[in-house]
């Protein structure tokens, strides 16, 4: 959680509403726990105090590895799970919103061709757009899932992940 991530979920709630798409937002494991959870969950009413009744749904719960394969995008800051979205041909948004010095990650997801990135709420909002209802988009992003795959999981030895750290950490140093 960051400061500001109520207000622009709830931006996105909201929006997703109005296009009928659904919204699911998965909370980090850190925060199911102690003051992680006292403070997670002031997060997430803040969002419920700006969406009320909205469609919506907030999860500590969700197993990823169901939930991914279902999704029609997955919108991160930079977290690993955008790999497995990738791996399951599912588009990623990279979504830099609070501009951290740690979101380098993100970049080397841009390099590789397998994720949009937006830094404000309105890119955010013409990416989803474009990812919805562009075939052309939709299908470049299919064949880079497939090329990363094969790039980073060819070997299917359990060591993509590895693999795929170690690219990023080298982009980062």
């Amino acid at each position: 959680w960051h400061d500001k991530d109520p207000e622009w979920m709830s931006e996105l709630i909201k929006f997703c509403n109005e296009k009928k798409f659904n919204v699911t937002i998965k909370i980090h494991p850190m925060y199911k726990f102690g003051t992680n959870y006292d403070f997670s969950e002031k997060m997430i009413n803040e969002i419920k105090q700006k969406c009320g009744k909205m469609n919506y749904l907030i999860s500590y719960k969700l197993d990823l590895t169901d939930t991914i394969p279902k999704s029609a995008i997955l919108i991160t800051e930079y977290s690993i799970v955008a790999v497995e979205a990738i791996f399951n041909k599912v588009p990623v948004i990279t979504f830099n919103f609070n501009r951290d010095k740690d979101n380098e990650y993100s970049k080397v997801y841009q390099e590789e061709k397998i994720a949009m990135n937006a830094e404000n709420i309105k890119e955010l909002f013409d990416n989803i757009t474009k990812l919805i209802h562009s075939k052309e988009i939709q299908n470049k992003f299919k064949k880079q899932s497939i090329k990363f795959n094969l790039d980073f999981n060819y070997l299917n030895d359990g060591k993509a992940a590895e693999r795929i750290v170690n690219i990023l950490n080298k982009r980062n140093s």
